[in-house]
């Protein structure tokens, strides 16, 4: 994108007006004293990115494949099974037709804020240095948010198609079905790391339950290097923390590099908080279709570096220059990222309610 590109983008600027705050009183002789630091408002970590695949794209590359082994030959990718010739016969042949790949293809998301010179100068704050926060903030909460709108729209698993499994709260079969009470349980987090090391593919028919898939999955397991992970939101925090049965069980604290975001582990897999896991609002339409009933989330359990790709077509590139005809400076974030699901069958969603 050229700079001539940028610049011509919709002009919106940021003017003393906006920066001034709310009205206020002052008299004469009862100095005021301003002090020029911000109380910040509280930010979001960013959590999802750390649990991704994560490449980035040289210049002149508009794309790239992730290849992945779809499953082992002896997971039943294939057929063939083993030479039953006669001896000295030949040795039956085993077809290679478990590799694939997956192309992720980066989108610009840029950002821009525009500041008056009037407002930079008759402003206590330094405008431009808190601008620039907010955009590699912005750009930061962006990218979280699109990871976990990929792992929410993740296709799942059917009678005959390998893909994400899916846990519900209670005893509801679709997201409408999910009310007050059916909330997460440790027994969740047990039957999603069962769900992940097991060949059993299960899948769920809206109204009618659980059932196994023809098809068998990848037997993931939890490897340091990608461990499983379950993301969960602050009202999904809140009941584990209440629940004497997790606190007495869940692990804190040690030698080890904790994550943003991580409480502990849980029967060995991390236990991660995120506020940008996907959430809906009663009479939200959810992503199997069905309306819901009561505030719920998706929650997820997945095998880190695995479930899901991000690909940066460019890293967040910040431009900071003088507008003179318009009497401003421009701050411009420009970045180029793509998002993808790599292995479905990695991942396991949890559908409960709030409270």
């Amino acid at each position: 994108m050229s700079l001539k590109t940028i610049v011509e983008l919709a002009d919106s600027p940021t003017t003393s007006v906006d920066t001034r705050s709310a009205g206020a009183t002052s008299y004469s002789l009862e100095p005021r004293v301003w002090l020029k630091t911000i109380i910040d408002a509280a930010k979001k970590k960013l959590i999802a990115t750390q649990y991704c695949y994560q490449t980035t794209l040289q210049k002149g590359q508009k794309d790239v494949v992730v290849p992945k082994r779809r499953k082992y030959i002896g997971s039943g990718a294939v057929t063939d099974g083993w030479g039953t010739a006669a001896e000295s016969a030949a040795v039956n042949s085993i077809k290679l037709t478990n590799l694939s790949g997956v192309v992720v293809s980066p989108t610009p998301r840029s950002a821009r804020i525009d500041i008056s010179n009037e407002a930079i100068r008759v402003n206590a704050l330094d405008l431009v240095k808190h601008a620039r926060e907010e955009l590699v903030y912005f750009a930061g909460d962006g990218v979280d948010w699109e990871i976990f709108s990929t792992l929410s729209n993740s296709t799942e698993s059917t009678s005959t198609l390998m893909a994400s499994q899916r846990i519900m709260g209670g005893d509801a079969t679709q997201a409408s079905e999910i009310s007050a009470g059916d909330v997460i349980t440790t027994d969740m987090i047990a039957k999603g790391k069962r769900m992940l090391m097991s060949t059993a593919c299960m899948y769920n028919t809206l109204g009618i339950g659980e059932a196994r898939s023809a098809e068998s999955k990848n037997p993931w397991s939890n490897d340091p290097g990608a461990p499983f992970v379950s993301l969960i939101a602050p009202e999904q925090e809140e009941i584990f923390l209440t629940d004497s049965q997790f606190v007495n069980a869940a692990e804190y604290g040690s030698d080890r590099i904790v994550g943003n975001g991580e409480i502990g582990t849980y029967l060995g897999v991390k236990i991660v908080v995120s506020p940008n896991v996907t959430t809906y609002d009663a009479s939200a339409t959810h992503a199997d279709g069905t309306t819901t009933v009561v505030a719920q989330h998706r929650c997820y359990m997945e095998k880190a570096n695995t479930a899901a790709a991000i690909a940066y077509g460019l890293p967040p590139k910040m431009y900071v220059f003088d507008y003179p005809s318009e009497l401003e400076k421009r701050l411009v974030l420009e970045q180029a990222f793509g998002t993808a699901i790599i292995h479905p069958d990695a991942l396991v969603f949890m559908d409960v309610a709030d409270s």
